[in-house]
């Protein structure tokens, strides 16, 4: 019997798994269900929840005006939620990829979320400033 959730299809690129990831991401952290995301689309007319996991999992594909009407409907823009999409992706280090997908790095999005924006942009100005390794940044300091 075949598996019937295979998860990510081979077919798409890293980038548009890690899209259906951020959306989940998003999702979760807006405490939004699948269903709720689904009905918030095209005011609840032609996407089921089933739809919304498969954008998530990477099982399907998303076009660029759903991604953009998904952003939308999270409260952000597409530019924002594919920020940085590009310069590095999870499955480049397992370690990475784990913090990425566990439950820390939701509770971590959701307290940094919670902060005022102005805040927010600080925190991504100093995150950036200390892309090096901890023992380079240390150096940099002193």
């Amino acid at each position: 019997m075949a598996n019937k959730n295979p998860g990510p299809r081979s077919g798409f690129h890293k980038m548009d798994i890690e899209a259906g990831a951020r959306v989940r991401r998003l999702r979760v952290s807006k405490k939004i269900s699948q269903e709720g995301l689904a009905k918030k689309l095209n005011g609840g007319e032609g996407i089921t929840f089933q739809q919304v996991q498969k954008y998530e999992r990477g099982a399907n594909g998303m076009r660029v005006s759903r991604f953009v009407e998904i952003a939308e409907a999270l409260g952000t823009t597409a530019s924002d939620m594919l920020e940085g999409i590009g310069e590095r992706q999870p499955s480049d280090n397992d370690d990475f990829q784990k913090f990425y997908n566990s439950q820390e790095c939701v509770k971590l999005a959701l307290e940094v979320y919670n902060l005022p924006k102005p805040m927010r942009d600080s925190l991504k100005e100093i995150a950036r400033s200390m892309k090096g390794s901890p023992a380079e940044v240390l150096e940099t300091e002193r």
